[in-house]
């Protein structure tokens, strides 16, 4: 009773992000866009023109607050996982860098629901097992991982728990074509009639 409903714009977030990316090519062409609202920025190549990766954070954090009055939280670090662990700890409006030589100290105490890749599911078996940090898991013997989940996920986790990602940044040219497409719409109310659905 004293929900404050405020309707929502995706064409907006979606044309504002578009503004946000626009942003982001200045720094560098290697630009991906991950969600409506997230991307991933490689500096490698360009960041010492603009005098460093944390001068180029600060300077589009800046742009986005003046030019489109919006918070952002900017996330720097040696690879995306990093990068977008560090845009989450200080949500919404801050910029945290993670360096090469701070990653053990980081995520030794970080709760392993923290880091993109570990779900629900791999959070509630790790947890059964009395791992709940990633200095935990990043100590099981990576064999033992691959016994449990496989050698795929196994070894996923392992790599996770150590702060290693090697997968690039992967601009729009790159990306291979969509397979599909999805498209939700929330009913107003819940219902199980097959005519309702089927529409």
């Amino acid at each position: 009773p004293v929900a404050a409903v405020v309707e929502g714009h995706p064409a907006k977030y979606a044309d504002l992000f578009r503004q946000v990316a626009r942003m982001m090519e200045r720094y560098s062409p290697a630009l991906e866009l991950f969600s409506i609202d997230e991307a991933f920025l490689d500096l490698t190549d360009t960041a010492d023109r603009f005098g460093g990766p944390l001068a180029v954070a600060h300077a589009l954090h800046r742009a986005v607050r003046t030019q489109l009055g919006l918070p952002c939280s900017i996330g720097l670090g040696p690879n995306k996982l990093l990068a977008k662990l560090a845009s989450s700890m200080k949500k919404p409006n801050g910029i945290t860098q993670i360096r090469a030589e701070d990653v053990v100290q980081v995520l030794e105490p970080l709760p392993v629901e923290e880091l993109c890749g570990i779900g629900h599911a791999f959070q509630e078996a790790l947890n059964a097992q009395g791992i709940t940090t990633c200095g935990q898991l990043a100590r099981v013997p990576p064999a033992r991982l691959v016994a449990q989940f496989g050698s795929c996920a196994g070894t996923h986790l392992s790599r996770l728990a150590s702060g290693i990602d090697d997968s690039p940044v992967v601009t729009a040219e790159e990306a291979p074509a969509a397979k599909s497409m999805g498209h939700l719409h929330t009913l107003s109310h819940d219902t199980s009639d097959p005519t309702v659905l089927q529409a």
